[in-house]
């Protein structure tokens, strides 16, 4: 019995093997299968390969080759189903995409809606990392990671990293991380609900990155600002945070971009200072600024600057200001059309260098407003190259303090100044209406088409009119007369060296001065210095310094200088490497006094510019003749190497500095700058000057150290971050700064300074 069931078992048995053996169909090592998956070609390679008939599912074994255009998958093992065209790759899964390389270690794809998931997978790009137990992608260029990290770094595992419970990235886009930590050694550090991390700048609502610095005499400075996308053309960002050593801080910025030419910005700032008494603690600035475009083609500029108190703008810095002596707000309405030029302006000053650190400076000089109209250049006739213009300007310059009311004729070596009364030539007159009309003519034409001719005939005519009836009202005005005379001669030296040379003379004459010399307003121009601006001043002699503007009856020389070197790699280029101008002008109304008191050249002036690539600098010279004191100012730097290696900046760079003025100060000193990289990583900055010891005319001063700093940087090989720290001392404050920052690279794209709130809201703002 037993045998004759195996003896029936046989065929059944080969049936099946026959049956399978039509289900199944397999390739040995080396097969290689091409498919057609959404309208693109997928070719298939690896060691062997089993197609099931039946589920239409092919398995593929060992070095697994999956290409589509600019796509390539490798895995261990995989199998795809060609109906669902849904694929499965686990074992060292590497997915080469256009955009980034996605590893895992086992993943699932959908051809059709191109999605999947990757299991304990990493994302990379050239700006980024994205990892995660589980990612999702959710359609090309789109990803989510559950319990997910994100870094810019390029080490593994990642200097920092911000690991989020969801992190949802958009390439070229953004990251939006909600609850996360900031990660730095896979330690915690700080904690944020939400953040926006711009992997491109665009904008979007969220938290940004903290402002963190460590800066003396302000302390640890952190500050979170909050990004708002009002609509497309408007965001605001708002802050706030706290000075260690001086209290709260808030911040605000609003910023709009209406149309190409409508565009503005406001920023805030609010400072408790526990370090000032009340109600001086109360700190604050603020700084506008916009352009707009009204009707008529009118175009509106508009700056305002202001500040609680003189030293806000050196100590805290965040409106611009250090080392100025004033704010200066300025509004100006403009039309330029092709024939008239109409512009009307207002300026508020402010002055920094009072005494009294929240005193406003009562006396300060303003105008408002300014009015001014002129003609572009007009042709007199397309034969005759003869232009002609016209400007008119209207000046009203005002001060709020008390206005002079009265004049009285007291001597001035015993009168005691006041408010309340105008002595001339001690009492600045700061209130007036002026009014000032140029009209002008000039020729243009060349000589033998060698040397270049330009006459030009101006008359600048003031009138002024004082408020409160002061003083009465005064004219003055002049003929200006000025002819340039100029060639240029070349020489090319070798088909690669262009030396040009431009030597020019410019004769001015003013042969008419109309004024009152006895009204008060020109005498204490003329022994004070009082003038409201540059205008008011009739420039026919020389001033304190021994030097003139060329104007009056004067002849100034000049010659220009320039080595221009030309390169044909890989397309002609021209740079221009060397620079001098040097020049004096002669004074010929001074050869009308006595022999001993007459000066008639002014100061000779050689000005130097070099760019030779690795080598540059600058330099000037003056030189008093009279006095026969000089002035000397030069500075070189010498660039041993210098590139970017991705966000990564190498500079080896020494430069050395030489002045001296011997006119008015006594200056005297050297100064050098070092920037020494020592490897891509780890440089070091050093800055200082010296005054050297001075005993002349009244002078005593030893030699002393001016000013010094220096600083080490970090530049982090993951290239995700840096390390800033800076130290400074000047003599005259006699106190030591620190800044300490940490600029991170959170896009990719460079390192974001984390001590500088405006490249954060640059990165995420309206453009």
């Amino acid at each position: 019995m037993g045998k004759r069931l195996l003896a029936l078992a046989w065929p059944l048995m080969a049936l099946g093997w026959v049956l399978t053996a039509s289900a199944l169909h397999a390739q040995d090592a080396g097969s290689r299968t091409r498919l057609s998956f959404s309208g693109k070609t997928l070719h298939l390679s690896c060691q062997k390969s089993i197609r099931d008939l039946n589920t239409s599912r092919l398995e593929c074994y060992g070095n697994v080759y999956l290409r589509r255009p600019g796509e390539l998958l490798t895995a261990d093992y995989a199998w795809i189903d060609l109906d669902t065209e849904q694929m499965h790759a686990e074992g060292n899964v590497v997915y080469f995409t256009p955009t980034n390389v996605i590893y895992g270690a086992a993943m699932d794809f959908n051809f059709l809606n191109e999605t999947g998931v990757i299991r304990d997978g990493r994302i990379e790009s050239e700006k980024y990392q994205l990892l995660g137990d589980v990612i999702e992608r959710r359609g090309e260029g789109s990803f989510r990671a559950q319990d997910g990290e994100y870094t810019t770094c390029r080490d593994c595992p990642a200097s920092w990293k911000l690991a989020g419970r969801t992190v949802d990235l958009e390439v070229e886009q953004y990251a939006h991380l909600k609850d996360v930590y900031i990660r730095i050694n896979d330690a915690p550090t700080m904690y944020l609900p939400y953040a926006i991390i711009p992997v491109k700048r665009q904008r979007q609502t969220g938290f940004l990155f903290p402002k963190m610095q460590l800066v003396s005499p302000n302390g640890f400075t952190y500050i979170q600002p909050f990004f708002w996308a009002i609509s497309r053309s408007q965001d605001a960002t708002i802050s706030g945070g706290l000075y260690t050593r001086k209290g709260y801080k808030a911040e605000g910025q609003y910023r709009f971009m209406f149309t190409p030419r409508t565009y503005g910005e406001l920023n805030s700032f609010y400072l408790y200072d526990r370090t000032f008494t009340r109600p001086y603690n109360n700190r604050w600035a603020f700084q506008y600024k916009h352009n707009v475009r009204l009707p008529f083609k009118i175009d509106q500029k508009l700056h305002l600057l202001d500040t609680s108190d003189r030293d806000y703008p050196r100590l805290i810095g965040d409106i611009p200001g250090r080392g100025e002596p004033a704010l200066v707000s300025e509004g100006v309405l403009s039309r330029s059309g092709r024939d008239l030029s109409v512009h009307v302006k207002a300026k508020r000053i402010k002055n920094l260098l009072t005494t009294s650190i929240n005193n406003w400076d009562k006396n300060t000089v303003q105008l408002v407003p300014g009015f001014s109209i002129a003609t572009t250049d007009h042709r007199v006739s397309s034969s005759v190259p003869l232009h002609w213009g016209l400007k008119f300007q209207f000046d009203r310059f005002w001060r709020q303090g008390p206005s002079f009311d009265a004049i009285y004729d007291y001597p001035v070596k015993t009168a005691t100044p006041s408010n309340n009364f105008f002595l001339p030539g001690q009492t600045p007159l700061r209130q007036a209406q002026r009014y000032n009309l140029i009209p002008e003519l000039y020729y243009t034409t060349k000589l033998a088409d060698v040397i270049e001719v330009i006459p030009l005939a101006q008359y600048r005519t003031f009138h002024y009119r004082f408020d409160e009836n002061v003083v009465g009202p005064t004219s003055r005005g002049y003929l200006l007369l000025q002819n340039e005379v100029a060639t240029v001669i070349e020489r090319v030296y070798s088909g690669k060296m262009k030396h040009k040379i431009r030597p020019s003379l410019i004769y001015s004459r003013i042969p008419i001065v109309q004024q009152n010399v006895d009204h008060p307003f020109n005498k204490q121009i003329r022994t004070a210095g009082y003038q409201f601006d540059e205008l008011d001043i009739v420039p026919i002699t020389s001033d304190t310094q021994q030097y003139f503007v060329p104007l009056g009856n004067s002849i100034e020389y000049k010659v220009n200088n320039r080595f221009i070197l030309k390169s044909d790699d890989p397309t002609p280029t021209y740079r221009k490497i060397v620079e001098v101008t040097s020049g004096q002008t002669f004074n010929f109304i001074e050869l009308q006094k006595d022999s001993k008191d007459e000066r008639p050249f002014s100061r000779f002036y050689t000005l130097l510019s070099v760019d030779m690539l690795r080598l540059s600098g600058t330099g000037s010279f003056y030189y008093y003749p009279y006095v026969k004191r000089s002035s000397l100012s030069v500075g070189a730097k010498y660039t041993f190497g210098k590139y970017l290696r991705r966000v990564m900046l190498f500079e080896r760079s020494l430069g050395l500095r030489y002045r001296t003025e011997r006119v008015i100060s006594n200056d005297h000193g050297i100064g050098g700058d070092l920037n020494w990289s020592f490897n891509d990583y780890i440089g070091v900055l050093f800055s200082t000057d010296y005054d050297f010891p001075v005993q002349k005319e009244g002078v005593s001063r030893t030699g002393r150290i001016r000013k010094i700093s220096g600083g080490v940087t970090y530049q982090s090989p993951s290239q995700c971050y840096k390390m800033v720290l800076m130290a400074g001392w000047v003599s005259d404050q006699r106190e030591i700064s620190v800044n300490f920052t940490v600029p991170i690279n959170l896009t990719g794209d460079g390192f974001t300074d984390i001590g500088d709130s405006d490249s954060l809201q640059n990165a995420g703002g309206a453009k």
